[in-house]
C-alpha cells in the first residue's frame, strides 16, 4: 500500500452508500429555466463522481414546450444541489433529503449565477451558505 492510498483510507468519505453524479446520470433540473430532465456529460474539476456543490456539464433531455428551441443540442453548465447519495456533514453526521430521493441540479451561466428565478425543493444549507444567490431563491433550506 503506497502513501497516497494510506491517506485516502484514513480520510472519511463525504458520500455514504450511493456514489453520486457521474457521466450518464439523469437528473431533475430544479429551477424554472425550462429544462425538466438532463443528463450529466462530465463532472468538472477532474473528478469521477460529483457531489453537492460541484459543477457539471449536461445535456437537456426533456423540456417545457416553450423553451425547447433554446436548449436543444447545447452543452449546459449546472451546479448540483441535491443528491440521492447521503453526505457527511462537517460535524460527522449523515445528511439526506427525506422524501426527495432524486438527484437535482440548477442551470448556471458563465458568471456562475443561477439562470432561473426559483429553485424547487430543499437545498443543503451547509453547502450553500456562502453562495447567497442560490440560498436566497430556494424554496427550502435543509439543515
Amino acid at each position: 500500500m503506497n502513501k497516497i492510498s494510506k491517506i485516502r483510507a484514513l480520510r472519511p468519505s463525504k458520500m455514504v452508500g450511493k456514489t453520486g453524479f457521474q457521466a450518464g446520470t439523469r437528473f431533475l433540473v430544479a429551477d424554472n429555466s425550462g429544462i425538466l430532465i438532463a443528463e450529466c456529460i462530465c463532472v468538472l474539476g477532474n473528478k469521477k463522481y460529483g457531489q453537492i456543490g460541484d459543477e457539471i456539464l449536461a445535456a437537456g433531455k426533456k423540456f417545457t414546450p416553450s423553451s425547447r428551441a433554446d436548449f436543444v443540442k447545447k452543452v449546459l453548465r449546472m451546479k448540483i444541489i441535491r443528491s440521492a447519495a447521503k453526505i457527511r456533514t462537517e460535524d460527522g453526521g449523515v445528511q439526506s433529503f427525506g422524501g426527495y430521493s432524486a438527484n437535482a441540479a440548477v442551470l448556471i451561466n458563465a458568471k456562475h449565477e443561477v439562470s432561473g428565478t426559483r429553485i424547487f425543493g430543499p437545498i443543503a444549507r451547509s453547502r450553500f451558505k456562502n453562495i447567497k444567490m442560490i440560498a436566497s431563491i430556494a424554496e427550502e433550506l435543509a439543515p
